[in-house]
């Protein structure tokens, strides 16, 4: 008899530990229910207000990157880079090539976006001689830019600005700007990290603005 009563304690004791163990276990699968719960009514809310907004797509595969992007939720697609480099030489055909890249990987349901990047420190070429720089090709917004960006349009059917040809003068007054506001707190501002930090800062701004017809947003693969 006293060893079944032991037995009958140690078994209570047991029960007793394990309860609260329980318990949490419970209160934790509940409040991951709500959270769930919470979440999908989010989902639900923000689908309706970018909903208009999505009929505006070219692509459904477009459609589907805006509405993650527009509802704030972690399925955005990392953006790919393709660099084509020709160093200072002119007509080697790095836009046409860059134009042609593109278009194949149009063909294969990517959407694409593109900048051109000069080394000049022009702002840009509108103020170039014809006879340094060649002929200029005009942008929506007004901007004399570089004939590539023409190739980049009609090739990729995209609409450009002029935040999509970047040059050394752009950079250099960005920065330039910044340090006469204040925005590097007193710092040296140097090529390194400063300019080198505003080139990368401008490429993944301008890879974020949708440049097919009709709608802006985060929207290209590559």
């Amino acid at each position: 008899n006293t060893d079944a009563n032991k037995n009958e304690k140690t078994r209570g004791k047991r029960k007793s530990k394990d309860t609260p163990q329980e318990d949490q276990n419970d209160d934790k699968l509940k409040k991951a229910t709500e959270k769930s719960e919470e979440s999908k009514e989010v989902k639900k809310s923000a689908k309706k207000l970018v909903e208009p907004k999505l009929k505006k797509c070219a692509t459904p595969q477009i459609s589907r990157t805006l509405e993650f992007n527009m509802m704030g939720m972690s399925h955005k697609k990392q953006m790919k880079y393709l660099f084509v480099c020709g160093g200072t030489v002119s007509g080697l055909g790095k836009g046409v090539t860059v134009s042609s890249i593109g278009a194949i990987l149009k063909q294969y349901g990517f959407s694409v976006t593109s900048i051109k990047i000069d080394p000049y420190l022009n702002v840009d070429a509108g103020t170039m001689s014809p006879f340094e720089h060649g002929e200029v090709y005009v942008l929506d917004d007004g901007t004399e830019a570089d004939l590539d960006l023409g190739n980049y349009e009609r090739y990729l059917n995209i609409s450009l600005s002029s935040t999509h040809n970047l040059t050394t003068g752009k950079i250099y007054s960005k920065v330039i700007e910044a340090e006469r506001r204040g925005d590097y707190l007193g710092k040296t501002v140097q090529v390194v990290p400063h300019i080198t930090n505003a080139i990368m800062d401008w490429i993944n701004l301008t890879a974020e603005i949708c440049v097919e017809p009709g709608e802006r947003g985060v929207l290209a693969d590559i």
